[in-house]
């Protein structure tokens, strides 16, 4: 397409144990430390950890691409 903009997107869930989540989270927080956009929730009582949200965006001409990546530790199986 000349000019214009193509728009895709993809969506994923992935259901995590708790021995596994905690190891996730600290990924995302190393992450989050050299490039991105990172946002710590606080813990809402459940589970010590809060959750993370954590946005990269890179540069790979002719594209831009965003990922976004958010936990949700209220629906960690026990």
């Amino acid at each position: 397409m000349r000019g214009g903009v193509v728009y895709h997107t993809n969506f994923s869930l992935s259901l995590a144990r708790r021995r596994f989540f905690g190891t996730f989270q600290e990924e995302l927080s190393r992450d989050g430390e050299r490039q991105g956009l990172m946002h710590c929730f606080d813990s809402s009582g459940r589970m010590a950890l809060g959750a993370v949200s954590y946005i990269y965006s890179g540069d790979a001409q002719p594209q831009l691409l965003i990922q976004a990546f958010h936990t949700f530790p209220e629906t960690v199986r026990l």
